[in-house]
């Protein structure tokens, strides 16, 4: 005799990570003994950019021609391919740089905002604001 129970669940990257067992007893010798099985097994479950920031230091007024590090953080599975960075102009968005990190020399004030991208998608950050004091 076999039986099948079956547990359909909708993944999402919260359950990324999550370890789980199957125990089974069935009857032996006629019954008059109980035979256990486990299996155990770790969900790997795959998933765009998520929770993509960023994130501006110093924070606060800068002067012009002072050094600013814009950073991008993302959490994904299979981890982030690429980083891209655009700053909001009068046109629409322009890209400044690639990477994670964007270092650069202020010239102006602006805002600006990250991308996170894997190969099951991409997500944008809130944007940031450089403000010149």
């Amino acid at each position: 005799m076999t039986t099948k129970i079956q547990e359909n669940i909708t993944l999402s990257d919260t359950h990324d990570g999550y370890s789980f067992t199957c125990s089974v007893s069935y009857p032996v010798n006629g019954g008059t003994d109980l035979r256990k099985a486990d299996a155990n097994a770790t969900l790997n479950v795959f998933y765009a950019p998520k929770d993509t920031s960023a994130s501006i230091s110093p924070s606060g007024a800068v002067s012009l021609g002072s050094w600013v590090t814009l950073s991008c953080s993302s959490r994904a599975r299979p981890p982030v391919s690429g980083f891209s960075w655009f700053r909001i102009s009068s046109e629409g968005p322009v890209s400044v740089s690639e990477g994670q990190v964007h270092r650069f020399n202020v010239t102006e004030g602006g805002e600006f905002y990250c991308v996170a991208a894997n190969d099951l998608g991409n997500q944008t950050s809130s944007t940031v604001k450089i403000s010149v004091g």
